[in-house]
């Protein structure tokens, strides 16, 4: 029973940040179109020029959300990842975005904050 109760809570906090997120990723992504595809595909670079800008603001316009979720930062750089795997093309010469993007966006959200983080061990 209780099982069933954390889940339900769960995803009604995963469908509440991806209504907060959609928009702001959305303006984000649009801002990667300046950004060549090197940059995007490089994970370092990719982290410091769009992940960590666009966690800053958006915890600055949305203030709560990361309360929403256990482990935000962690889980909003894994979605953030995710989006870019799903969503973005690198291949070429400029930075485009898979047909329907817009339509895909809020789904593509959902699943990347439901995705696993992987625990870290010390050694």
């Amino acid at each position: 029973m209780f099982g069933k109760l954390k889940a339900a809570v769960g995803d009604s906090a995963t469908k509440k940040i991806t209504t907060i997120l959609e928009p702001h990723i959305g303006e984000v992504m649009e801002k990667m179109r300046q950004l060549s595809p090197k940059a995007i595909s490089h994970n370092e670079s990719y982290q410091s020029k769009v992940i960590t800008p666009a966690r800053l603001a958006i915890l600055a316009a949305s203030s709560g959300a990361s309360k929403l979720l256990p482990k935000f930062d962690e889980k909003f750089e894994r979605c953030m990842f995710h989006l870019r795997d799903e969503l973005v093309d690198t291949s070429g010469e400029v930075i485009k975005f898979v047909p329907d993007f817009k339509a895909k966006l809020p789904e593509t959200i959902k699943a990347g904050i439901s995705l696993p983080i992987a625990e870290k061990t010390e050694q």
